[in-house]
Formats: C-alpha cells, sequence, structure tokens
C-alpha cells in the first residue's frame, strides 16, 4: 500500500509541477504583446497544374476549300516563331491535281469554243440558203403575174391554165419556205444558245479551277505570329506530309493576346471555378510570376495524351498583363490556381496546435482575459493552414506552439 501512495504521491507531484508550470508560461504569455489575431477569411487552397501559352486571338489556316479534292500534300511552310506580314507566302500546297483538270477543262473549252464557231456559221448558212430560196420564188410568182397579167384572147387556153397552176405552186412553195425559215431561225437560235452556254459553263469551271490553283498558295490572312499546330499525338506536320481537309495545320497569333491552356488534374477539377485567380510561372523563365483568371473550364475530362493515360480537365487561364517580348506560343508553364471557399472560415498556422491525449488544443487568449489552452476541432489543412471549425472565435489571439514551451 505505501508504495501505491508512494506512487500517487509522485503523479500529483508531478501534475502540480506541470499545471504551475503551465500557470508560469501563461503568466508570460500574458505579459507578452506579440499574440496574433485568428485570422477571418475564405480559406484559399492552391492547386498547381501544368500548361501551354497560346494566343487568346489566333486565326487557324488548313488546306484551302477545293472542290473534290480532300487529302492536300503541304510544298512549302513559313517558318515557326517568327513574325509574319499579311500577304506574305504562309504555305503552300502540290497543285499538281487541279492543274491537270485545269488542262482538261482547258482543251473542253477550247473544243467548245470551236463548235461554237462551227454551229453559228453552219446554222446562219442554212437560214440564209433558205432565205435566198424565198426570194427566187417570189421573183417566180411576180414573172407568173406578169404574164397572168396578159389578155386572155392572147394566149391560148392551154397555156392560161398552165400559168394558173404554176402561180398556185409559187404561193405554196413560198408559204413553205416561209415556215421552213422560221423553224431554221429557232433551230438556229436554240443550238447557237447551246453551244454558248457551254462555252460559259467550261469558262466558269476553267476560272473556277485556275482560282483553285492560286488557292493552292496561302497567304498570311493577317500579321501576327507563326505556330505550327500540333496533332491529336503531338506531331507537327513537315514539308512533304499530306493533310485532309479541315485539318488546322498552322495559327496566326497575336501576342499581346495570351491565354495558358492548362490542364487540371481529376482530382482538383471540383475545386476550380470561372473567375479564380491564378498565378503563372514560365519553364522559360522562373523568376517572375504572371497572375491571371481562369475563363473557361472544359465539359469533359479526358486523356492527357496517347502517350499518357492521366485523366484531366481543360482550363484557359487568361493572363493579366501579357509581355510579348517573352511570351510564345506553345512555351510550357506551371499555374497556381487559387481556390477559396465559399464563405469567411477561421484559420490559424499548423504550428499553432498543441497535439495531447485528449486531442489538438490551441493556447489562446480571448478578450482581455488571460491565455488558455482551447480545444478545438480542425478542418482542411493546406500548405501550413488549418481551419478551425469549433474552439475559436473572430478575435481570438493566439501563440505558435514552439514559444508556448519556451522560457
Amino acid at each position: 500500500m505505501s508504495r501505491r501512495r508512494s506512487a500517487a504521491l509522485i503523479a500529483v507531484a508531478l501534475l502540480g509541477a506541470l499545471l504551475a508550470a503551465w500557470a508560469v508560461q501563461a503568466a508570460l504569455f500574458d505579459t507578452r504583446s506579440d499574440w496574433t489575431e485568428v485570422e477571418l477569411a475564405p480559406f484559399v487552397r492552391r492547386i498547381e497544374a501544368s500548361g501551354e501559352l497560346r494566343s487568346a486571338n489566333s486565326i487557324s489556316v488548313g488546306p484551302p476549300q477545293i472542290r473534290r479534292m480532300w487529302r492536300f500534300t503541304v510544298t512549302s511552310m513559313a517558318q515557326e516563331g517568327k513574325a509574319i506580314e499579311q500577304g506574305q507566302p504562309l504555305v503552300g500546297f502540290d497543285a499538281q491535281d487541279p492543274m491537270e483538270r485545269l488542262e482538261v477543262k482547258s482543251s473542253n473549252l477550247e473544243t467548245a469554243r470551236k463548235e461554237y464557231e462551227k454551229t453559228e456559221l453552219e446554222t446562219l448558212e442554212r437560214l440564209e440558203a433558205l432565205i435566198l430560196e424565198q426570194v427566187e420564188l417570189k421573183a417566180k410568182r411576180t414573172q407568173l403575174s406578169r404574164k397572168l397579167d396578159v389578155p386572155e384572147e392572147q394566149r391560148s387556153r392551154l397555156e392560161l391554165e398552165k400559168l394558173k397552176l404554176q402561180a398556185a405552186l409559187a404561193e405554196r412553195e413560198i408559204a413553205l419556205t416561209e415556215k421552213r425559215i422560221d423553224v431554221q431561225r429557232r433551230n438556229r437560235e436554240a443550238r447557237v444558245q447551246a453551244a454558248r452556254q457551254r462555252v460559259a459553263t467550261l469558262e466558269k469551271e476553267v476560272g473556277r479551277i485556275q482560282a483553285d490553283v492560286g488557292r493552292m498558295a496561302v497567304p498570311a490572312p493577317r500579321s501576327g505570329f507563326v505556330v505550327h499546330v500540333t496533332n491529336w499525338r503531338g506531331e507537327k506536320v513537315e514539308v512533304g506530309q499530306s493533310i485532309y481537309y479541315g485539318q488546322e495545320l498552322l495559327e496566326i497569333a497575336d501576342l499581346d493576346q495570351m491565354e495558358l491552356a492548362a490542364e487540371i488534374a481529376e482530382p482538383d477539377a471540383g475545386r476550380v471555378a470561372v473567375g479564380q485567380q491564378a498565378e503563372i510561372v514560365l519553364d522559360a523563365a522562373p523568376d517572375r510570376t504572371f497572375t491571371g483568371s481562369i475563363r473557361q473550364l472544359g465539359r469533359l475530362f479526358r486523356t492527357k495524351s496517347w502517350e499518357s493515360p492521366t485523366m484531366v480537365f481543360d482550363a484557359v487561364i487568361t493572363i493579366d498583363e501579357p509581355d510579348a517580348e517573352l511570351m510564345r506560343p506553345g512555351m510550357a508553364a506551371s499555374v497556381t490556381i487559387l481556390s477559396p471557399s465559399e464563405g469567411d472560415v477561421i484559420q490559424v498556422p499548423e504550428s499553432v496546435i498543441l497535439e495531447t491525449g485528449s486531442g489538438p488544443r490551441i493556447m489562446a487568449r480571448r478578450g482581455k482575459g488571460k491565455s488558455k489552452s482551447i480545444p478545438v476541432v480542425l478542418g482542411e489543412r493546406y500548405e501550413g493552414k488549418v481551419v478551425v471549425r469549433q474552439g475559436l472565435e473572430a478575435g481570438d489571439r493566439f501563440r505558435v506552439a514552439s514559444e508556448a514551451f519556451s522560457p
């Protein structure tokens, strides 16, 4: 019994010493003025991501729209990373296919023009022949009329009947020729119009193909910075390779308006929102930090690349004050997105937390009262800060834990 009693007395003595030391330490705290008030503000998470610079105002350039042509071979491209002026050569494509079609259509046009001339001459000759025939018939009718004007007593009855028959026949031939002339005129008009229409159609086709040939050499649609676009594999098209219509090949970028195409890791996607602030550091200039904000978020998750199956979420971050001398499309960058909580919360440095057997505590003062160890319920932690969900109030002051046991 004496041993138990001795142990109990020793424990009570140690506890008393600890409480006395705590009281002395608290008294020392109360005499110091460097207490820090708890922070009442949105809890800001710093979400790390990576991305690539691009122009916020760029024009994409690819193969021209050519009728019945879907595959294009690149024959020339402006050098990437260089400035280009509007109208300067940007990219060229092999024009062999439209040139061959132009040769065929030009030959057809030449043939159609000759056919048109031939049709016009032949139908005109036929019409003129009928008109001449009509003139001759009318002259014959006139001669017969003069003969019939001779008194009947001066001619035989048989001769008179013969003249009348010839006159009637001449009238019928004149009427028939009149109809033939009318038919020939209409026929000539139709044939000439058809031949002319064929020539016009071929001229239009030749003009269109000539324009297609001209479009195979694409000039810069505006002044800017040349960027070679990568495909879904991250590869850039080279001279001699073929691409399909609708595929982007180049961009003309405006360096005065830049943005970051960021890739957010899947676990962090739910914490980002449009309008959140961001800090951007270029890999090529790690000593500078640019600011910006999230302008747009993607709608779907995707794999980062065909080589990396990691799921990511796209975000477009506008850069507040881009440096046109430094920044270039395609530059890699790291970005820190500042993701605040919806409302103000009490937060303190993790270093002020006292871990005890009964749970976390904080040495704090409330109002003008003395410092005391307050049990707290902690929430989220991030980069050295922790949210205090219960135990502290706005206006409470604290000292860091390392100071709690210093003399």
